[in-house]
């Protein structure tokens, strides 16, 4: 691994500006959005049909009223005014959080760019190994086999390893860079925190076969290294 000026990278990313502003039209769109939702489930109840009625069906006048004692049924909210406080504080979060990781995007892209990473043919591999079986674990969330999902759509695993080599080339590379650089600036994730976070995950995964104590605790330390090389980067101004 070949690094290029990462530190120049991450301050180019750092100067772009994203929007941040959370216009009254988006809050009014997502209030709308909860009472479509909350029609449809008060639809459901009282058709009793296996379905919902579609977004489309649903009619201004299905809608229940914005109201105060309608917004406290769906939590701790004084009034309307506090639920749309509430609202657009959100959509500020989700904003923040969208551009953190454009910005994370555009430091990577600018980092692999200046740099000369040669990713081992396994190491590639294994990265679509585990972008096959995190679609297939999409896939099994619809209740769906995943065998019965590449028919549906006449694919195949090989189709999609074809399709995304490039992007697990990409994540390889970024690991790659991620890991030279907290090698370079001597960053490493804190011990308690690998831990708390092994032992939350072997907890929650408790009995279940192929579950590696020693895999959980080398994936999460790679993970919250690389997470605190990202707050690395984003501290160069």
């Amino acid at each position: 691994v070949k690094l290029g000026d990462y530190k120049k990278a991450a301050k180019k990313a750092n100067a772009e500006t994203y929007e941040t502003d959370v216009t009254d039209e988006e809050v009014a769109e997502t209030i709308t959005n909860l009472r479509k939702m909350r029609a449809q489930q008060d639809a459901l109840k009282e058709s009793q049909e296996e379905q919902p009625p579609s977004w489309n069906d649903i009619k201004d006048e299905d809608l229940p009223e914005l109201t105060d004692d309608w917004v406290k049924t769906l939590g701790n909210f004084e009034n309307v005014a506090a639920f749309e406080t509430k609202i657009k504080e959100n959509l500020a979060m989700e904003k923040e959080a969208k551009n953190n990781e454009k910005r994370r995007i555009a430091m990577i892209e600018g980092i692999l760019e200046a740099s000369e990473i040669e990713v081992p043919k396994a190491m590639a591999d294994y990265e679509l190994d585990k972008m096959l079986h995190e679609f297939e674990g999409n896939i099994a969330m619809t209740g769906m086999l995943f065998d019965d999902y590449l028919k549906s759509i006449n694919k195949t695993r090989d189709d999609y390893r074809t399709e995304w080599a490039d992007q697990a080339t990409k994540r390889a590379k970024t690991e790659l860079a991620l890991t030279e650089i907290a090698r370079k600036e001597n960053i490493q994730a804190d011990d308690e925190a690998i831990e708390s976070e092994v032992n939350t995950i072997m907890d929650r995964y408790q009995g279940q076969q192929g579950i590696e104590e020693n895999n959980v605790r080398a994936y999460v330390a790679t993970v919250l290294t690389h997470q605190k090389v990202f707050e690395f980067l984003e501290g160069q101004k």
